[in-house]
């Protein structure tokens, strides 16, 4: 519990039970509970955003505080919904022409009518199939803030130690199936080959929810516990809370402190074939993520708006079920794990790369679809991760990468151990080719780091 707000309560001779972000008063039914922000900013580590900024009082509490003048701000502890929780415990179809239960007792990954190609289309369709001797996303550990994970062969080999912020145990079952499906999907490996895009990574589950849905205060610590106790690199959030007045600050909050501490975060972008905004897919850096059916044509209810940065299959993808097998599952909760996955892969291939360059080098890979260039269905386009993979490998000491839709920076990558002085040139052209103008920087990139390079302005 804050000092602070310890202190005042001793003072005034009242008792308020605080047991961190979300525990004590959360489990409550019923009762409302509000995450605070002091004034002081008592837990802050100078101008760096701090996971200790904020608890989660009652009403009573809460208008005490502020007789005090004692917050900063405060907000409802809002409900945060797993997109597509609700019908994945049985198997679930979109009814397309590959449809059909995939459950049913069958050992991890095999199918009834299984072809001689791997019944894991979706690695085919973003070309994320591994080659033989190839393992994607080893050593990067990411973090899968979901309902939990469960005992299945596809995920045994890539299981870690997590939490569950629900129970507080290490004991993180899925209750839903949603985080399984979300974890096969990221590095999911059978007898039939990856189901995953990164069959190599490390999964942490961060559970948070035993239902379809959980209170911001546990994603937030599970955000801030994903960096600083479990070491991801990357988090992915299958999950979403809507924006009314004022109840992203917290979030808002805890996203800035991953950020700062250089991870990657990959949102689904929901599902309700608007343009409403679903976050923390809306925040910016947060890479948004759309879905696709197995022609690469936009799922119908697929948010389209400015949050989607790429778009990956989510119409019937197969993955694991919680029960034991596997299943179709529908939604941009599982088209957000597998540029999770890709985004692990290229990670893992290439430990210079900082979050703004996998950014930049997942969007410069991705297929164009729709209108050319960005657009708010498609995004960047679908992720193709052997392109990103071919620009690495076949890349010089130095590599530039193009700037992201709507910014005016390029990245350069220092691939060597050592610092390397360069000249970088860039030029800008309009979106028919022709060229606008040029500039030429001086640049001292550290060791296996990348920096930003300025592209001109028009004329």
């Amino acid at each position: 519990m804050n000092r602070h707000l310890r202190c005042i309560l001793c003072a005034l001779i009242l008792m308020a039970v605080l047991a961190g972000p979300g525990r004590a008063y959360a489990q409550e039914a019923g009762q409302k509970t509000y995450i605070v922000r002091f004034a002081d900013a008592l837990g802050t580590e100078g101008d760096q955003p701090s996971r200790l900024a904020f608890d989660v009082v009652d009403r009573a509490t809460l208008r005490l505080l502020q007789r005090e003048g004692a917050l900063a701000w405060y907000e409802e502890d809002s409900a945060v919904y797993l997109p597509d929780a609700e019908g994945q415990a049985e198997p679930k179809s979109s009814g397309g022409p590959d449809s059909g239960s995939l459950a049913g007792g069958q050992p991890a990954g095999s199918l009834a009518d299984a072809s001689e190609e791997s019944p894991y289309w979706q690695l085919r369709l973003i070309d994320a199939q591994p080659k033989e001797g190839e393992n994607p996303g080893e050593g990067v550990r990411v973090a899968v803030i979901d309902s939990g994970a469960a005992d299945h062969p596809a995920l045994a080999h890539c299981l870690q130690a997590g939490w569950n912020y629900i129970d507080d145990t290490e004991e993180t079952p899925d209750s839903n199936g949603h985080g399984t499906a979300v974890c096969g999907l990221i590095a999911g490996l059978t007898e039939n080959g990856a189901m995953g895009a990164a069959p190599g990574a490390a999964i942490v589950p961060l559970k948070c929810f035993d239902g379809t849905t959980t209170k911001t205060s546990l994603i937030c610590e599970a955000i801030c516990d994903a960096v600083d106790v479990y070491d991801c690199s990357v988090i992915n959030l299958s999950v979403g809370v809507r924006e009314t007045s004022s109840n992203l600050a917290a979030l808002q909050e805890a996203v800035d402190y991953a950020l700062s501490k250089g991870a990657l975060i990959v949102a689904a972008c929901g599902n309700g074939g608007t343009t409403s905004l679903l976050y923390p897919a809306a925040f910016e850096e947060t890479i948004g993520v759309g879905s696709v059916d197995d022609t690469g044509l936009i799922f119908y209810r697929s948010n389209h708006n400015a949050s989607v940065f790429l778009t990956a299959p989510g119409v019937d993808v197969v993955s694991a079920n919680y029960k034991g097998g596997t299943e179709f599952f529908t939604g941009t909760s599982f088209a957000a794990p597998l540029v999770t996955g890709a985004a692990a892969a290229l990670m893992a291939e290439e430990p210079s790369l900082d979050r703004d360059a996998i950014r930049a080098l997942l969007a410069s890979g991705a297929k164009d679809r729709g209108k050319s260039g960005y657009d708010e269905y498609y995004g960047c386009g679908i992720v193709q991760l052997s392109p990103c993979l071919k620009t690495l490998r076949e890349g010089g000491q130095v590599l530039l990468l193009p700037p992201l839709p709507g910014e005016m920076r390029a990245f350069a990558v220092n691939r060597t151990e050592s610092t390397i002085a360069c000249r970088v040139l860039v030029s800008a052209e309009d979106a028919d080719g022709r060229f606008l103008s040029l500039s030429i920087g001086e640049m001292a990139i550290p060791a296996m780091a990348s920096l930003p390079a300025q592209v001109p302005e028009d004329g």
